[in-house]
This record gives C-alpha cells, sequence and structure tokens, in this order.
C-alpha cells in the first residue's frame, strides 16, 4: 500500500479551501491535506513539521494578506532543501504578466480558480494526472 503524501494548500478563502480540499479528497487517494490560510502560517507550518511526508506538493493562491503567492514562493525556493517541491499557483487572475512571474519564481504551474464544481474536479484530476509519481 502506497504511503500517505502531504498537499498543502495555501489560499486565504475558507470557502475556496475547503471546496479545493474536498475535490481533491475525493479523486486523490491516500493525500492528507494541510489547509494555510497565508504564505506566513504556511512556512510556519512547513518549519514546524518534524517530519513531512515525501514527496510534498503546494497549491497556493496568487494573492493573499500579509505574504502573496509570489514572496512566499521566493522564500520556499531559497531554502535549498525545499526549492524541488512543486508548488502550483491557482488564481483568478489570468494575467500573463502573472503567470510569467510565477514561472519565473518557480511555480511548476499556474491554473485559473474555477467557479464551478465541475472545474474544481477538473483540478484534482489534473493534480492525479500530473504529479501521480508525487502522490
Amino acid at each position: 500500500m502506497k504511503t500517505q503524501s502531504t498537499l498543502y494548500l495555501v489560499d486565504d478563502d475558507e470557502d475556496d479551501r475547503l471546496f479545493l480540499s474536498e475535490a481533491v479528497r475525493k479523486t486523490v487517494k491516500n493525500v492528507v491535506i494541510i489547509e494555510c490560510k497565508d504564505g506566513v502560517e504556511f512556512l510556519e507550518k512547513l518549519g514546524s513539521e518534524p517530519q513531512i511526508a515525501a514527496p510534498v506538493l503546494v497549491l497556493m493562491d496568487m494573492n493573499m494578506p500579509f505574504m502573496n503567492g509570489l514572496e512566499t514562493i521566493k522564500k520556499l525556493k531559497s531554502v535549498p532543501a525545499l526549492q524541488s517541491i512543486p508548488v502550483i499557483f491557482i488564481s483568478t487572475s489570468s494575467s500573463p504578466d502573472l503567470q510569467s512571474q510565477a514561472f519565473e519564481a518557480g511555480a511548476t504551474d499556474f491554473l485559473i480558480k474555477p467557479s464551478t464544481s465541475v472545474g474544481l474536479n477538473q483540478i484534482a484530476l489534473n493534480i492525479e494526472n500530473q504529479f501521480a509519481a508525487f502522490l
């Protein structure tokens, strides 16, 4: 049996976290989802975990208070031991400039935040398919 992997879901919108985590739990097996309301909380939790179930995947909102997604990924990628963690940005913005900034900062993927359950389920399927080796 495959061991559980850890997925961090970083988003300041509680409803978005709830709906996305439900979609992922229905689709992706053997995953533990750790929810964080912003980049600061994510980095604190990541640093306080004595052992992180490897590998880890991060789904991160781009626009958050205190520390936005770009600031958070730059801090994450500045730690050599954490540089290989895949980060998927989810955002309501489809700005090509924002997407370019995300990829330059080290993002693995950039997805537009869906407004329907069908869209959320599609993201969960994409996570399962793209990151089957990780999860």
